[in-house]
């Protein structure tokens, strides 16, 4: 069995139990929300900043605009307002995160909170992870030589290894929480591993994300915000090659039939032309698998009309009469979307399911969402934002408060 080390330092081959060593997992956790830890997040978002690498990784840069002192400091605030007085805050233990192989970054976000809670802190990244990981690891190796973070180095640890049932059932035994990215196969292999009792779990299974656009209103924008809004849909989809769970997959356009039409029509062609401002490209077996869902859907569907033809590095929208997820495969991402028209948010209420994560919109106000979302009575969807903010991640992800998960109340009454 081979496990690697990147954090606090690199090592080779390292045993398993070196990596459980009693040194680790029995030494005490941090105190919540330390000036140590709040300093060490943002000197990894100022060394990142000051590499002139970040700019090939725009999803580092917001990450690292997210970890910087002040954005922490106001998620702490907030969260202390929900404490009470009779509380005190102390860390869960040991949390073992779990990052998925599709969008292997989204794994700083949970690690930078338990960290901020105290927690030791344990990641299994994939070995075939990103070069975009191997920089920010890079970032955070160069951080932890500061002497200023010793306790921070002692109480972290990035390792990486190939699927293996011992490895992996050691850790989760040792874990009082388990923070489980990937998807519903890793979910479902990680619960079926042993572990305490009291162990918590917070799983971020497969998930689907929207767009609904009101045709009226886009028609209505100048041809610079409709640009603009090309750019940002462009970000929401392309950054994470269209494989984060947040990433649009179905758009809606809303309102009578002909403005949709044409607000389709001129919504995909500033989309294409902004693929070809950053030189979008995809590899042949990409566009081969956009290809055979193409004509999967064709199969299965009354109705398909292809808007823009796939070629290499456009994207290949699908339009259907109607949305029925009950014979909607897994998409293949690289920018694949389906779109349909509808009346009115109300006709989405039957297409919406458990399993949907994020809806991103424009040209809806605040009431008509709240309305929607209400009548949905919590049948699908965790977040609604702007598109543009689809890949923002939030304290609160997938219906976790995760400061709230990744610590624990301990009340003291007289």
């Amino acid at each position: 069995m081979k496990i690697d080390q990147f954090l606090p330092n690199p090592k080779n081959k390292i045993s398993l139990e070196e990596v459980c060593s009693n040194k680790f997992f029995e030494q005490n956790a941090g105190q919540p929300f330390q000036e140590e830890s709040l300093n060490f997040l943002n000197e990894v978002s100022r060394l990142t900043f000051l590499d002139t690498n970040i700019k090939k990784f725009p999803e580092l840069a917001a990450l690292s605009y997210w970890i910087r002192r002040g954005s922490v400091s106001s998620i702490i605030e907030d969260y202390k307002k929900r404490i009470f007085s009779n509380e005190v805050i102390v860390p869960r233990g040991v949390v073992l995160h779990i990052a998925p192989s599709n969008v292997d970054s989204i794994f700083m976000y949970s690690w930078a909170l338990s960290l901020l809670a105290g927690n030791i802190n344990i990641i299994r990244i994939s070995r075939n992870h990103s070069t975009q990981i191997t920089f920010l690891l890079q970032i955070i190796q160069k951080a932890l030589k500061d002497k200023r973070f010793i306790k921070i180095a002692k109480r972290n640890r990035v390792i990486t290894y190939s699927h293996d049932d011992d490895i992996n059932a050691k850790l989760s035994e040792l874990a009082d929480v388990r923070v489980i990215w990937g998807g519903n196969e890793t979910v479902d292999y990680f619960r079926s591993l042993p572990s305490s009792r009291t162990t918590k779990d917070i799983v971020f299974a497969d998930k689907w994300s929207h767009s609904v656009i009101d045709a009226t209103k886009y028609n209505e924008l100048s041809d610079i915000k409709k640009k603009d809004l090309s750019k940002l849909f462009f970000n929401d989809s392309y950054w994470f090659d269209q494989m984060a769970c947040s990433s649009p997959r179905i758009v809606f356009f809303v309102g009578k039939k002909r403005e949709c039409i044409k607000a389709s029509k001129s919504f995909w062609m500033g989309l294409n032309m902004e693929l070809e401002d950053n030189n979008s490209s995809e590899d042949i077996g990409t566009a081969m698998n956009k290809l055979v869902y193409l004509y999967e859907r064709a199969k299965t569907s009354s109705k398909v009309t292809i808007p823009y033809r796939p070629e290499n590095g456009k994207a290949l929208v699908i339009n259907l009469d109607k949305i029925d997820r009950n014979t909607l495969t897994e998409q293949c991402g690289g920018g694949l979307f389906l779109a349909t028209y509808v009346k009115d948010l109300s006709q989405l209420s039957p297409i919406i399911q458990q399993n949907d994560q994020t809806l991103s919109y424009f040209g809806f106000d605040k009431s008509t969402l709240f309305n929607f979302i209400s009548g949905l009575n919590g049948n699908g969807l965790d977040r609604v934002v702007p598109i543009g903010s689809a890949l923002n991640f939030s304290p609160v992800w997938d219906g976790y408060d995760l400061l709230t998960e990744l610590t624990k109340r301990v009340q003291i009454l007289n």
